[in-house]
């Protein structure tokens, strides 16, 4: 059966629909998330295998019958087809631009009876032939990188027409392994695990094949795989996004509309890039077992390279700010702005929840004593970390107002018992003077190391007004943890 360089463009984008969930993943590892950037105070904290030859693909002719500038047929015949599973037979001419996702520009199916293939419209180029069994569901049962001369790498020339005589090669040795989940609960109820295993070819990774974990206990096995050097990913398919709202507050699946993550992968060995995976080889029919993963999110919106993330886990770990509650699981909002009273609790439970008795009459009119955080604002008060603000004669809290890093500055000071700044270790800020208010607290900050400002062209700034996000204020606690 003939099928073109058009057809194979067809099924690509359809494969590309079924294993998006499992390998999109595998492309996006390689450079940061720049989603969760923040330009808040500048933090210090944060073996490329061989590249095969760059090819080129000759350029693409946008006509009536779109293919390549310069194309060759393929013929051949695979020796071994009648052995392979049931289901449809497809050989994939796979270029290393393709190699992550497992699809073909080019492809044929294949003759189970007498191995035979023919393919017209391949470009010019290198490729792997990538040979696959698909069952009548869709699904890919088997699969396996044909070698060619002693290679599984080919060059295909323009114009030509190439007879190749293939043959499958024995493929007996199985790869297992469970894969679990140890983060905070989810909503959607258990995540949908699975596992991906990836080949490496002439210094490349080439996608094999990707299968879903036992729900009931992780489990997982890559079964008819052939000698070579492999790696195994580990993830999940559940949904997620990052509604800005503050702790504590439940938003329903309206909110949830900004765009779609899951549990943070892992490749073995507990590594979170192709670029540093631990690679292992396999023999014929050797069972190789024990290729396990562990996937732990304490936020589902707070991945391991995204700023600040160190400085979260400890929150978390510490039970300081232990994130919301969303649709789909619990997530840090670390973009959000922290309110006063939010900044009360995490000082509250940052001092260990000292036995404290809040008064009968609030200090404040705009605190009730039925307030969510009314015991850790009342605490504040009575230990002199906050003042209130005063209005005439009433002194007002503003709960729910944005901390400045300023206040927030005199907040950790005040903890840490109003010290004497090391001036000479403090860094000056052009947009902070000397004689405004909260200069000394700011400067106590700097000479401790807890901020250490913004680099802008014109100098190095404070920002005093700015309000303190969720992320940094995460940074500065835990800075603050270091010094005291």
């Amino acid at each position: 059966m003939h099928i073109s360089a058009l057809n194979g463009m067809k099924r690509r984008a359809a494969v590309m629909a079924v294993v998006l969930g499992l390998v999109l993943s595998l492309l996006t590892l390689f450079a940061p998330t720049g989603a969760f950037a923040t330009d808040e105070d500048i933090d210090g904290s944060g073996a490329q295998s061989p590249a095969a030859a760059e090819v080129t693909p000759p350029p693409f002719v946008t006509t009536a019958t779109e293919g390549y500038a310069s194309t060759a047929k393929v013929t051949g015949v695979i020796a071994g087809t009648q052995s392979l599973p049931a289901g449809t037979i497809k050989l994939q001419f796979v270029s290393k631009e393709d190699a992550l996702w497992g699809g073909g520009l080019s492809e044929a199916n294949v003759n189970r009876a007498t191995g035979t293939f023919s393919v017209d419209g391949v470009a010019a180029g290198s490729y792997t032939l990538r040979l696959e069994v698909v069952s009548g569901a869709g699904d890919v049962a088997w699969t396996q990188y044909l070698n060619i001369g002693g290679t599984k790498i080919i060059s295909i020339k323009a114009a030509a027409i190439a007879k190749l005589t293939l043959t499958v090669a024995t493929a007996d040795a199985q790869v297992s392994g469970n894969v679990t989940y140890t983060g905070p609960g989810l909503n959607h109820g258990a995540p949908e695990l699975g596992a991906s295993i990836l080949q490496r070819i002439g210094g490349e990774w080439y996608y094999v094949k990707s299968v879903n974990a036992d729900p009931a206990n992780g489990a997982y096995a890559f079964a008819g795989l052939e000698p070579g050097e492999y790696t195994v990913s580990f993830g999940d398919t559940l949904p997620c996004a990052v509604p800005n709202v503050p702790e504590g507050t439940v938003v329903d699946q309206t909110f949830w509309d900004y765009h779609a993550c899951g549990i943070e992968k892992q490749w073995w060995n507990g590594k979170y890039s192709l670029k540093t995976a631990t690679v292992f080889s396999v023999t014929a029919g050797q069972q190789l077992s024990g290729i396990n993963g562990t996937l732990n999110t304490n936020h589902i919106d707070v991945r391991h390279d995204r700023k600040f993330a160190s400085d979260i886990d400890w929150m978390y770990q510490r039970k300081i700010s232990t994130g919301s509650q969303g649709s789909s699981g619990n997530v840090y909002l670390g973009d959000a702005p922290v309110t006063r009273e939010a900044m009360a609790a995490f000082i509250y439970r940052y001092a260990g929840r000292p036995d404290f008795k809040a008064p009968v009459k609030s200090s404040f009119t705009d605190v009730p004593t039925t307030a969510k955080f009314y015991k850790e604002i009342e605490w504040m008060k009575s230990r002199g970390l906050t003042t209130g603000i005063k209005d005439g004669s009433k002194l007002r809290y503003a709960p729910k107002d944005s901390i400045s890093r300023e206040a927030m500055a005199a907040f950790l000071y005040r903890l840490a018992g109003k010290p004497a700044p090391d001036t000479a270790a403090a860094k000056t800020f052009i947009d902070v003077s000397k004689n405004q208010k909260f200069a000394k607290e700011i400067t106590w900050m700097s000479g401790t190391g807890i901020t250490t400002g913004w680099k802008t062209p014109q100098g190095l700034t404070y920002q005093p007004k700015e309000p303190v996000k969720r992320d940094a204020m995460a940074a500065f606690l835990h800075r603050y943890d270091t010094k005291h």
